[in-house]
């Protein structure tokens, strides 16, 4: 089976070992190490069931990977499918996690099929912190650590790394939100009113949003947020009441202008987590087609 979780995280440990024994400025490091990541996302996948590696457009790779034998080689799906299949499967890995790593798979891609020595001049400072942050999830999503692949002295070093990753967001969090407090202050009080009463009265037409208190102006600001999962639908008299559950990923504010684009800028201003907003739906609306089918026979 060439989607079996073993053998995926064992070839996973195998170009972890390479990258590591390489110089960390030189091009070899950066090309082992992206492979890697490649593979640690599809056991990842594997792990919950090695489906999610075959390509569906042909239903004898589905076959394969229910243990049928094929009478052609199995075609997996491609790296970007990998990483937005893993935004449904691991925890706080969001679409600008899943971006990240299509960047570094880009750069494979060139790497491998041009001319240009793209991993000749890419500094591990434009990197190596997310890398590390983004494979600690799909660790633990498998119960496994950073120690468990990278070994005792890497896995101190990259929690190192995250952590000064983290502090650079969180002085650009606070940094974001005093401009705008200071730039929200300026104003005159006629016209700071009037872009409350203004925020008060609009109605918002995101599905993926509630209000929350904004940190710069204390006025109600929108919390975006990308979906993880919706609970059953339940009947509640005429309605039909689903609960959605979301990894926070932008807030804007319209009164003071302050905007926090991405989970980790989020979070790095201490409003990550996650949460929920309940949708209703008329249950007439949402079987109408039905009733409009049986009421014309």
């Amino acid at each position: 089976m060439i989607w079996s979780y073993d053998g995926l995280w064992q070839k996973t440990k195998l170009y972890v070992e390479r990258a590591l024994g390489e110089e960390r400025e030189g091009p070899m490091f950066p090309f082992w190490a992206i492979l890697a990541l490649e593979l640690l996302g599809r056991a990842t996948l594997a792990r919950v069931h090695p489906a999610l590696l075959a390509d569906p457009r042909e239903g004898e790779n589905l076959m394969y990977a229910f243990g049928f034998a094929s009478s052609k080689s199995p075609k997996s799906i491609p790296a970007a499918t990998v990483f937005r299949r893993c935004q449904k499967i691991v925890p706080d890995f969001t679409e600008e996690d899943a971006n990240f790593c299509d960047a570094l798979i880009s750069n494979r891609n060139e790497e491998l099929h041009s001319g240009s020595p793209i991993f000749e001049d890419l500094p591990t400072a434009q990197w190596l912190a997310r890398y590390y942050r983004v494979c600690g999830l799909f660790l633990a999503s498998q119960d496994l650590t950073l120690q468990d692949l990278f070994g005792d002295a890497e896995s101190r070093a990259a929690t190192v790394l995250i952590a000064a990753e983290g502090a650079k967001l969180t002085s650009e969090a606070k940094e974001k939100i005093a401009a705008s407090a200071k730039s929200y202050a300026s104003l005159p009080a006629e016209e700071q009113s009037g872009k409350r009463n203004a925020v008060l009265l609009a109605v918002s037409t995101s599905n993926n949003g509630k209000t929350i208190k904004c940190p710069s102006c204390g006025s109600k600001a929108w919390m975006f947020g990308e979906p993880v999962k919706t609970s059953e639908p339940k009947l509640a008299g005429d309605s039909i009441v689903t609960e959605l559950i979301l990894i926070p990923t932008r807030l804007a504010c319209r009164v003071c202008g302050l905007e926090l684009n991405g989970h980790n800028l989020v979070h790095a201003a201490g409003l990550g987590g996650q949460f929920s907003i309940t949708k209703e739906e008329d249950i007439f609306e949402a079987y109408a087609p039905d009733y409009d089918e049986y009421g014309n026979d």
